[in-house]
């Protein structure tokens, strides 16, 4: 079900995150997502309140790529270990952002697993 676009009943445009390149200003194209109000009340909730009234929400501030990593795993969709800790702090912030609490938690672990303190270094070590 993750991303048919037959069945679904809300449209997420993600806008692209703004990259200063050029002096051009031409806007990229916001990225399609398609899902399901009732698979998104279990696991979403915020998001779920975004699209309460309405078939397309837009959806900025976060990349197209944290976006879908949110809504593969409100899908039941596990995010691999490398993409988690690649992306940890994003992922927090746009999981608090749309009410998604187990996906917040493993991506603070995540985090702080991956900017561990080196104990030894820092003279706390008692061992």
């Amino acid at each position: 079900m993750f991303m048919e676009e037959e069945s679904s009943d809300v449209v997420f445009e993600v806008a692209p995150m703004n990259v200063k390149k050029s002096r051009k200003k031409a806007k990229p194209s916001p990225v399609n997502f398609y899902a399901h109000r009732l698979i998104l009340r279990k696991s979403a909730s915020a998001l779920a309140d975004m699209c309460e009234n309405v078939e397309n929400v837009s959806i900025a501030n976060v990349k197209p790529e944290i976006f879908r990593h949110a809504l593969y795993y409100a899908y039941g969709g596990k995010i691999t270990d490398e993409d988690m800790q690649a992306n940890a702090k994003e992922i927090i912030d746009a999981t608090d952002r749309f009410g998604m609490a187990n996906l917040k938690l493993e991506a603070e672990a995540s985090y702080v697993n991956s900017t561990g303190i080196d104990y030894y270094r820092c003279g706390q070590y008692d061992g």
